[in-house]
């Protein structure tokens, strides 16, 4: 059993991030209707997991006093979060466990957050070889061998991070990722320009691992942005 899973979320984030999660079951609150609308024609396994994602929302927007709102879908599926606020939702199923997790922060200098959860298992051959680059190849040779998934959940954060401000989806070899094990930290550095062709400094982000599961998250904050130079 996956216990403390709570105050797991919150230490992945700086005090600038309200998160929070559990399993799926416990958040299933009744939605609003703009939302119940969206989850009609879901598969109930997916309308589990939107509702536990909205739910746990507006838990954690009421925490850092947002009213409680409606969060619609913009074009490419993404939460589309209250005016100032950035924001992520993750999803993971590993056999019987099912858990959701979110961040959420009014921080005007947080242009966003990216959070994921994967189960901690290798990825099929196949994933590994399309997502890591050679160099990750090279360092996940010598660390667990779930630590492909690790790079992939990384990755996946990264993306979530990125996209509400660039509105782009980065191929995964767009992102080059350094593990620091021991201190349950990742370093990441963007390979091509973006957000308007500027660049991005290195950013830092943390995870943790937790019987089956592996946790990543990360900030974007407006002082990681380059402006390109000519």
């Amino acid at each position: 059993m996956i216990t403390g899973m709570g105050s797991i979320w919150q230490r992945l984030f700086s005090d600038r991030v309200y998160a929070l999660g559990g399993p799926i079951a416990d958040f299933q609150d009744a939605l609003p209707v703009q939302e119940a609308a969206l989850a009609e024609s879901m598969q109930p396994a997916r309308r589990a997991e939107f509702t536990a994602g909205r739910t746990q929302a507006r838990l954690a927007l009421g925490a850092i006093g947002v009213p409680v709102v409606a969060l619609p879908r913009d074009e490419a599926g993404a939460p589309r979060w209250p005016s100032g606020i950035t924001g992520s939702i993750t999803h993971v199923r590993h056999g019987d466990i099912s858990f959701c997790a979110v961040a959420v922060s009014d921080q005007p200098s947080l242009l966003g957050l990216g959070l994921d959860a994967e189960p901690r298992e290798p990825l099929p051959p196949r994933l590994g070889t399309r997502i890591l680059t050679d160099r990750e190849r090279d360092m996940a040779a010598g660390m667990p061998a779930w630590v492909d998934r690790l790079l992939f959940s990384i990755k996946e954060c990264v993306y979530k991070c990125f996209y509400p401000s660039s509105g782009r989806f980065l191929d995964f070899h767009d992102v080059e990722v350094e593990i620091h094990m021991h201190a349950g930290e990742f370093t990441v550095c963007i390979q091509p320009p973006i957000l308007d062709e500027q660049t991005v400094a290195p950013l830092r982000g943390r995870f943790v691992t937790q019987d089956y599961l592996v946790m990543t998250a990360i900030e974007l904050d407006r002082l990681h942005i380059k402006r390109a130079t000519s």
